[in-house]
């Protein structure tokens, strides 16, 4: 992640906005976090499957966990499949977020 990805999404939500330097600055730190976080408990999750794969039902239960976010189709209580069209457009986002660092 660049702070040219965070001024052009600013900018695709409001093209009159600017971010100051330090703004900017903070943004990158807690994204690097954040994918730092997701990496690091995806991976043990497929450690502890016995997988050398990390799959979208691993970065699933780290988000509900501990974002209460949840993905559409999977729930930490009960995984369940979500359309492979989703869990590609998820697996290619996580790839190009890892690409970045």
């Amino acid at each position: 992640l660049e702070k040219r990805n965070i001024r052009e999404l600013v900018k695709s939500v409001d093209q009159s906005e600017e971010l100051g330097e330090d703004v900017e600055d903070l943004l990158l730190e807690i994204a690097d976090e954040f994918i730092d976080s997701m990496t690091r408990f995806s991976v043990q999750l497929a450690k502890h499957r016995k997988s050398d794969k990390v799959e979208v039902r691993d970065l699933a239960l780290h988000l509900d966990r501990n974002y209460n976010m949840k993905i559409p189709g999977f729930s930490a209580d009960e995984v369940t499949r979500a359309p492979s069209r989703f869990s590609n457009h998820i697996s290619a986002l996580f790839r190009n977020a890892l690409a970045d660092n």
